[in-house]
Parts: C-alpha cells; sequence; structure tokens
C-alpha cells in the first residue's frame, strides 16, 4: 500500500520540480551503482583488473586495444605490465594519428589505422563533430550532429597471419556497439586456443547494431568462457539472468576462459 501511495504521489505530482529533482538524483545514484563511468580507468575497475591480471599472463603478454581511441587504456596496460606488447587498433584515421605520435618510438606498441570487424573490407563509420570519443560503425541514432567516414576492418584471425602472431593473452574491446563482431573475427583464434581475458562494452550504444548481453553470452560461453560485469572492486562473475541483465545500462564486461582457474579467481570481486 505504501509503494502505491507514493506512486500515485508521483505520478499524480511528476512535474513539479522537487519530483524532478528527485528523479535526477536516483539517475545518478543508478548510474554510481552500476559502475557506468567509463572514462574513469582509475576509479572504474579497469585499471584495477589489470593489476590483478599483472601476474597471470606470462613474462611479455601479447594485448589487442580494440577501439584505441588516443591510447589511454594502452597506455594504463604498459604502466602496470610495462613488458607487455600492444597492438592498437584505431578506425577513424584522424584520431589514430595522435595514437601513432603518443607512442612513436615504443617499440611495444604497433599502432594500426583500421578497425577490426568479424570480416575485412571497408565500412562507413559515424563520428560527432564535438567528440571522437564515440565514433561508431552503427550510427548512434540520438545524436544528429555526425558526419560519415569511409574505414577500413580488418579480421582479427587475418591480422594474426599477417603478422604471425600465435596468440593472444588480454583483448579489450571499445568500439560502441561493435564488439561482438570483434570478437567473432578471432573465432578461429578462440577455436584453437583461449585468449585468457577479454574485455568488452554493452549498453547502450549496442541497441541501434541490435546486440543483446545474451548474444555474449551464447558466443562466449559454448567457448568456455565466464562472465561478469566490471566494478571497482572487480568482476561479478554470473551466469545470463535473461531479462533482468538487459538493461542496456553502460559498462564493462570480464570474460575470462575457464582454463585460467587462478586468474578468475584473481579477478573477482573482493
Amino acid at each position: 500500500m505504501r509503494f502505491r501511495a507514493i506512486r500515485s504521489l508521483i505520478q499524480k505530482h511528476h512535474s513539479r520540480k522537487p519530483f524532478e529533482l528527485l528523479a535526477r538524483a536516483a539517475g545518478a545514484y543508478l548510474s554510481s551503482y552500476w559502475n557506468e563511468n567509463m572514462l574513469d580507468m582509475g576509479g572504474n575497475g579497469e585499471a584495477e583488473i589489470l593489476r590483478r591480471c599483472s601476474s597471470h599472463l606470462g613474462q611479455r603478454p601479447v594485448a589487442v586495444d580494440a577501439g584505441s581511441n588516443r591510447g589511454d587504456w594502452t597506455a594504463e596496460l604498459l604502466r602496470v605490465i610495462p613488458e607487455s606488447t600492444v597492438h592498437c587498433f584505431e578506425i577513424v584515421p584522424t584520431t589514430a594519428i595522435d595514437t601513432i605520435n603518443r607512442f612513436r618510438g615504443d617499440i611495444r606498441v604497433t599502432c594500426n589505422s583500421v578497425g577490426l570487424s568479424a570480416e575485412s573490407g571497408e565500412v562507413k563509420v559515424t563520428t560527432f563533430h564535438d567528440s571522437d570519443a564515440v565514433s561508431s560503425i552503427t550510427p548512434l541514432a540520438w545524436n544528429e550532429h555526425t558526419r560519415s567516414v569511409l574505414c577500413k576492418v580488418v579480421k582479427g584471425d587475418d591480422y594474426l597471419r599477417d603478422h604471425h602472431l600465435d596468440h593472444i593473452d588480454i583483448l579489450k574491446c571499445d568500439t560502441e556497439g561493435h564488439d561482438l563482431f570483434v570478437l567473432k573475427g578471432f573465432s578461429g583464434l578462440l577455436s584453437r586456443r583461449p585468449i585468457p581475458i577479454i574485455q568488452f562494452e554493452y549498453g547502450h550504444q549496442c541497441i541501434p547494431a541490435r546486440v543483446y548481453l545474451r548474444d555474449f553470452y551464447e558466443y562466449l560461453t559454448p567457448l568456455g568462457y565466464s562472465i561478469g560485469r566490471l566494478f571497482p572492486g572487480g568482476a561479478r562473475i554470473s551466469e545470463y539472468r535473461d531479462i533482468r541483465d538487459e538493461h542496456f545500462r553502460s559498462g564493462n564486461y570480464i570474460a575470462v576462459h575457464s582454463s585460467y582457474g587462478v586468474l578468475t579467481k584473481a579477478i573477482a570481486v573482493t
């Protein structure tokens, strides 16, 4: 009865300022609760995951940074695990130049001015006039201030073959709704040799791409991966829970292969 009374009160007065402020406060709380701050690597768990992985990925781990933008994740990885080698992929040429300049002379980093996808070819990329942080192969329909750029993509398996790479130790995806297609581009590798740890994004950017969290589970779980949403204290590994998990709240997810049990324990929420 109390809930019904509160609901009735809100419905009656929802347009008044106090209720508007209350709604905004609730929205801010939920954003914090779901750890939606994608840009704060030091506080959202990304840097913490790298630290916890540092002693479980071999002596010279090979990383792929898909959607590297200006290379912040790569820089953090090299800070935490200096002996790493990283292959960066930034699909927008003008942004890729910044990444190339940032790591110029660093033999640990290979910068590629192409994107990753399920197949090699050319695609139209939607970029925003006021920001290059959310450029997307699938247009994000709620922003009208955009332009299209023709860009190249390469299938992950093709890149590995051409560069004589036989494994990846950590794969990070940040491609604004295209992450599932990036993962499918490594299907050959994943069938031969698992990538120990994968980070990908799920959220509102998946809506235009018509990709659900369920799609990630259906692709990765049969390959032996456990999946969980990333929080400041680690990844909360869980099975897929149907509609309850399809909230499209932006966040990072971690997938860990079952053959790396020690790694799974290391990255779990504490």
